[in-house]
């Protein structure tokens, strides 16, 4: 049974990079947020149930900083039926409460 999602997405105006800090690699761009995670293109599938320690560069400054840091959890991975990439989407896990109000910030303005 599919996993119901607790938070309806919200479609970013822009994309944010998103940098794995375990390699430094870019890991994909954030296409849309939540509350409770984030969904990222990325150019490889990226396999459920991993945790990773990620950063996400903002699009503005925000509470005095560019990005924030976080854990999440890759939950899916798929195709895009459009492009030669594939979106993945992360729950966050470790998320700290001053980067939910930056994440808020991000949905309130950076968000159709």
């Amino acid at each position: 049974m599919e996993k119901k999602r607790q938070s309806d997405r919200k479609a970013l105006k822009v994309y944010l990079k998103v940098v794995d800090t375990k390699t430094g690699d870019l890991l994909g761009h954030a296409v849309d947020i939540t509350e409770k995670g984030i969904m990222l293109t990325c150019e490889e599938p990226i396999e459920a149930g991993l945790g990773f320690d990620l950063q996400l560069e903002l699009p503005a400054e925000i509470e005095g900083i560019r990005e924030i840091h976080f854990s999440a959890r890759s939950m899916w991975s798929a195709k895009d039926s459009e492009t030669d990439f594939y979106n993945t989407g992360f729950e966050f896990s470790g998320l700290s409460e001053r980067d939910g109000r930056i994440i808020d910030t991000v949905t309130k303005k950076y968000c159709f």
